[in-house]
C-alpha cells in the first residue's frame, strides 16, 4: 500500500478532535465565562477520549508504520510528532482536572484563557508538523517512481 493510499482517511487526529478543538477556539474567542467552563467540561473529556486514549492504545503506531516503512531516515521526526502527542494530552489531561479544583471562577477563568489558547497552538504545531512529515513522504514516494 502506497503512503498516499495509507493517510487518505488516516490521520493522527481524527475529525472528531478537530472539531472539539473548534469548539474550544470559538469558546475562547467569546471569553470564557461560568457558563462556558460548564461546557468546557464535557468537551475536554470528549477530547481526551478522542486523542488521549487512542494514543495509550498505541492505535497511532500503525500510522507511523505506514510512513517509516518507505522513509526510515525519518524515524527521529515521528518521535518527535509523537512526543509532541504525548505532551499535548498530558496538558489536556492537566488542564481538565485544574477545572475540577475550588478556586474562584475569575482566577480560573484567567489561567484556562491562556492555558487554552497555549494549548491549541500547540495543537494546531502539531498538525502542521506531522502535515509537513507526510509531505516528505508523499515527496520522496513520488520522485522514487518518476
Amino acid at each position: 500500500m502506497s503512503t498516499l493510499q495509507a493517510t487518505t482517511g488516516t490521520t493522527s487526529c481524527s475529525s472528531m478532535t478537530w472539531l472539539l478543538v473548534g469548539d474550544i477556539r470559538e469558546m475562547l474567542h467569546d471569553r470564557l465565562d461560568r457558563d462556558a467552563i460548564r461546557w468546557l467540561r464535557p468537551v475536554l473529556d470528549a477530547l481526551i477520549a478522542s486523542m488521549c486514549e487512542r494514543e495509550a492504545s498505541g492505535d497511532s503506531s500503525g500510522f507511523f508504520e505506514e510512513v517509516l516503512d518507505p522513509c526510515p531516515e525519518l524515524t527521529p521526526r515521528v518521535e518527535e510528532i509523537q512526543g509532541e502527542q504525548t505532551q499535548l494530552c498530558a496538558r489536556l489531561k492537566e488542564l481538565r482536572a485544574r477545572l475540577e479544583l475550588r478556586q474562584g471562577v475569575t482566577r480560573l477563568v484567567r489561567e484556562l484563557q491562556t492555558d487554552l489558547a497555549e494549548w491549541v497552538q500547540m495543537m494546531s504545531e502539531n498538525a502542521r508538523h506531522e502535515r509537513e512529515l507526510l509531505q516528505s513522504v508523499w515527496y520522496t514516494e513520488i520522485g522514487g517512481e518518476g
